[in-house]
């Protein structure tokens, strides 16, 4: 069987465009860090062993919830939600990976989170970004109309 110059380039674009593809995807599972609660590293008030998602703080503990790459920022208990729903609340839907409680000094503002303090390393993590997902969605479709149009049109 012969291949013609042009099913010849066809395909050559083909995986050119398929490589672009994998690689935007790959880029898009790396782009999100790692975030974490401030002053993790050393804190003796951070706790990180055994099943944290039941666990109820103390009413008025200034604390922070990491959970899968995520953490809540500074919050303060009311005594009665677990810190799953803390992170839940605050659109972390995964288990509780560690928190850390705080002195009450550092009282968060209006009860809301506080800047987090973003790891330095990468984790493979899904990307929500609209705009990649159409491109990637758009290139893959152009790479199949071109390979059905050009590549393997009988004639």
């Amino acid at each position: 069987m012969r291949i013609t110059t042009a099913k010849h380039l066809s395909l050559v674009f083909s995986v050119v465009l398929f490589s672009l593809l994998l690689s935007m995807l790959t880029a898009t599972t790396v782009m999100a860090k790692t975030e974490h609660c401030p002053d993790h590293n050393g804190n003796p008030n951070k706790v990180e062993n055994g099943n944290l998602n039941g666990v109820v703080l103390e009413s008025g503990t200034v604390f922070c919830v990491k959970a899968s790459n995520e953490a809540t920022g500074l919050l303060t208990s009311d005594g009665a939600t677990t810190l799953r729903e803390y992170a839940a609340d605050n659109g972390i839907d995964h288990d509780v990976s560690y928190y850390v409680t705080y002195d009450a000094d550092k009282t968060p503002p209006n009860g809301t989170g506080t800047p987090l303090v973003p790891d330095t390393a990468m984790s493979a993590t899904n990307s929500s970004n609209p705009a990649i997902l159409l491109g990637l969605l758009t290139l893959a479709a152009a790479s199949l109309i071109f390979m059905r149009t050009v590549a393997f049109k009988r004639g």
